[in-house]
């Protein structure tokens, strides 16, 4: 079996092996990296939080790698706290991901998030990340009418109350708007100020989102 994933986890497992938990096309499966603790076993890279391998693995259930490629590695950016920090939280995100959904999407949405994260401001990352990742936890803001009158006249969003408003709340409905809806390059989306807007996010995440991670 060959396959491609995104480690987000490791745990040791007897004396000398671990066991690898990818994200892949597929969901979330572990994997046993037999001897992986030996520097000279050469699976070092392989259970490194964050790259991305692509491995042949053995057709039991407890499934062990038998060879694998390094793809991509986040472990030269890992030098700045605003990276790790972005970093982290998103394999938090990854971690909390439901088993009963179509996997692929989100697999290459989160591998290009991960490459996003090298080139640009990991706080903008982080931002569409979380917005964008919502669908995946069935959960969808109410950003094209007032959430209580039903009004298209709409101009703010309210986190607590989870959606838009017309009278009052905060200025940032269009980021919203943009970040949820459109795809494109992260350079095209607009700019804002992105500790405020993180800051409603998580306001969003405590009130909405139906998963335990720490934002």
């Amino acid at each position: 079996m060959k396959i491609e994933g995104i480690v987000v986890s490791s745990v040791d497992y007897k004396e000398q092996s671990k066991i690898v938990n990818l994200y892949t096309e597929i969901g979330k499966i572990g994997v046993k990296a037999q001897g992986s603790k030996k520097y000279k076993n050469g699976l070092l890279q392989f259970t490194q939080t964050g790259n991305i391998v692509s491995c042949i693995l053995t057709d039991n259930n407890f499934k062990s790698v038998l060879e694998y490629e390094l793809l991509d590695s986040m472990y030269l950016y890992l030098n700045d706290i605003n990276v790790i920090d972005t970093f982290s939280k998103i394999i938090d995100v990854i971690n909390s991901i439901p088993e009963d959904i179509n996997h692929k999407p989100v697999y290459n949405f989160i591998k290009k998030t991960l490459n996003d994260i090298k080139n640009n401001n990991p706080k903008k990352v982080l931002c569409i990340f979380l917005i964008k990742i919502l669908y995946v936890f069935g959960v969808a803001p109410n950003l094209k009418e007032d959430i209580d009158t039903h009004s298209k006249n709409i101009k703010y969003f309210d986190p607590i109350l989870g959606g838009a408003k017309e009278n009052f709340g905060s200025d940032t409905l269009n980021i919203w708007q943009e970040y949820y809806y459109d795809k494109k390059d992260i350079n095209s989306y607009t700019e804002c100020n992105y500790d405020k807007l993180y800051n409603e996010i998580k306001i969003y995440y405590n009130y909405h989102v139906p998963i335990n991670i720490k934002l």
